[in-house]
């Protein structure tokens, strides 16, 4: 799968860059503006993750949020949920780092590495990660 995976984000490298904001690596006359409000709202999300702002987070979630995995299965449903997963999660105090991007109308895929603080080590993971926006907010994430 992972093989997949990797055909297809060398396929659309053209569309992906490296820890920059969507609308600091293509002007916006090359992005629609459905794709530079999509890649905004996901921007906004990363920024208040990263500072461990459950709060500030949680406003760029639909109240409806879901999350899935790959094989479909959900994952977490709803603010409720969503506020419990990362409460947790937040206590590793994790730092994620945007490797490449791929935008695509309501669409915003992020491949992210992740760092974790676990028992005094520190533990880096990559991830894929789709977004997808609705009124404004993020409304469905799918994790490969």
């Amino acid at each position: 799968m992972k093989s997949v995976w990797l055909i297809v984000v060398l396929s659309l490298s053209a569309f992906a860059f490296a820890s920059e904001p969507a609308t600091d690596a293509l002007s916006k006359n090359e992005l629609s503006q459905e794709s530079v409000k999509a890649a905004a709202i996901v921007d906004g999300h990363l920024a208040a993750y990263n500072e461990h702002d459950l709060e500030g987070m949680l406003k760029y979630f639909h109240p409806d949020i879901e999350a899935y995995s790959f094989s479909g299965d959900l994952q977490l449903q709803g603010l409720a949920s969503f506020r419990e997963a990362f409460a947790d999660t937040f206590s590793a105090k994790p730092k994620e780092v945007v490797v490449e991007r791929i935008i695509e109308g309501n669409h915003v895929i992020d491949q992210v590495d992740t760092t974790f603080h676990v028992n005094d080590r520190i533990v880096t993971e990559r991830d894929t990660v789709i977004y997808t926006i609705e009124e404004g907010l993020i409304r469905k994430l799918t994790f490969l």
